[in-house]
């Protein structure tokens, strides 16, 4: 097919297929990209992945050179593609102004569009072709260099890179200790403060009480250098002596009183109220009533075992005592059984488990024993009375006839 060839006349733009086949290539190469021509060519022909870019590159600029399918496709890409800049060059109404924008153009790094609209445009004489042409082919050379000494700037970068991730990574090392070491001192910061206050809130506490103390003191000591605070503390004293003297009456006629009580209970173990006819009591117990026997006091009054003791040895026995569980161990209780001829359990006294662990014991080895609701000295000596009785006389109560406490 016939070339067209512009001559600087005329209004119609040149085709793909009409331009120098010396233009083909700059064209696909310049105004495609690899990925969009790829594409444009396997609309048309059979291609595979493992096509290369070069085959494909070679197979467009083969196919411009002639009307076919994908030149016509290629054509209609250039012009939808640039359409803006086709539009802005048609305004150049002769050569001069052509030229004028293609220098403007390759001031720019975007050239493609200028490319195409300057090589199809009306105005573009063979001189201007072949000036475009060079141009670039010198471009694509400076390009090609540009890139050389890109790969040579990157690959510094990439290892100033790598140094710098190096040097990075060292200092977020170094921060987190830091960050670490603030925490901790941090803490350690707060913890002293938190004794501070603890100490300064004591201190205050401190310093609080020696004031009130100091007040105290100056106040008495004001008291005491007034008449009136001398008086005060005579009538205190007085108030403090009646006081003392009335509590040493009440004791005195305590004292009376029990030492009388104690005279009658002694005299009770000696000899018997007139007033009692015969038949209603057996005679008194002698002094040597229960010689050779030893009697077991379960319970009574705290402070009162003292008494047990006088009059259990005052008729010869041998007295031995356990308080039932108050304060001694109650693993004591069976010995102090086992040891006893008998029992005086004063049940009022005493917990419920040495209660029945007396009434067992005693029901199991047969010896006497005698249970005293109320725990008094008159009730013990009468215990006793009966204790001393001889056997025929009085029998003793086994314990299966008193009721539990």
């Amino acid at each position: 097919m016939e070339k067209a060839i512009h001559t600087g006349g005329g209004s119609r733009r040149l085709k793909l297929w009409e331009l120098e086949h010396k233009c083909h290539c700059p064209v696909v190469g310049v105004c495609f990209d690899l990925k969009r021509i790829r594409q444009l060519v396997g609309k048309v022909m059979v291609t595979t992945p493992q096509t290369t870019d070069f085959e494909i590159h070679v197979t467009a600029v083969r196919e411009s050179g002639s009307r076919s399918a994908l030149a016509e496709l290629l054509q209609k890409e250039l012009e939808r593609q640039y359409t803006l800049t086709i539009q802005r060059f048609k305004r150049a109404r002769n050569t001069d102004e052509l030229t004028a924008l293609w220098r403007d153009a390759l001031a720019i790094t975007d050239i493609a569009g200028p490319l195409w609209a300057t090589l199809t445009h009306p105005r573009c004489t063979p001189d201007l072709v072949q000036n475009v042409y060079g141009d670039i082919h010198m471009l694509q050379h400076q390009v090609g260099a540009g890139e050389r000494a890109d790969l040579t700037v990157l690959r510094h970068l990439q290892q100033e890179k790598t140094e710098l991730l190096g040097a990075r990574n060292q200092l977020q090392d170094k921060l987190t200790a830091l960050r670490q070491q603030h925490a901790r001192e941090m803490d350690e910061l707060r913890q002293q403060l938190a004794t501070s206050r603890e100490e300064a809130l004591r201190q205050e506490q401190a310093s609080a009480r020696y004031q009130g103390e100091l007040a105290t003191l100056r106040e008495h000591l004001r008291e005491k250098e007034t008449p009136v605070a001398l008086s005060r503390r005579a009538q205190q004293a007085e108030s403090r002596y009646m006081a003392l003297r009335a509590r040493t009456s009440e004791l005195e006629h305590l004292v009376d009183r029990l030492q009388k009580e104690n005279a009658q209970l002694a005299g009770a173990l000696t000899r018997r109220p007139p007033s009692q006819p015969q038949t209603d009591a057996p005679a008194p117990p002698a002094d040597d009533a229960l010689v050779g026997r030893c009697v077991l006091c379960v319970g009574g009054r705290t402070g009162a075992a003292h008494h047990y003791r006088a009059l259990v040895e005052r008729l010869g026995g041998r007295f031995i005592h356990h308080d039932g569980g108050m304060e001694e161990n109650l693993g004591r209780l069976e010995g102090s059984i086992a040891a006893a001829d008998a029992v005086i359990c004063q049940a009022g006294c005493i917990s419920h488990n040495a209660y029945w662990r007396v009434k067992e014991q005693c029901k199991r080895t047969g010896k006497p024993c005698l249970y005293l609701r109320t725990p008094s000295l008159s009730t013990f000596v009468r215990s006793l009375e009966q204790l001393a009785l001889p056997v025929a006389a009085a029998p003793i109560p086994c314990p299966s006839e008193k009721a539990a406490p």
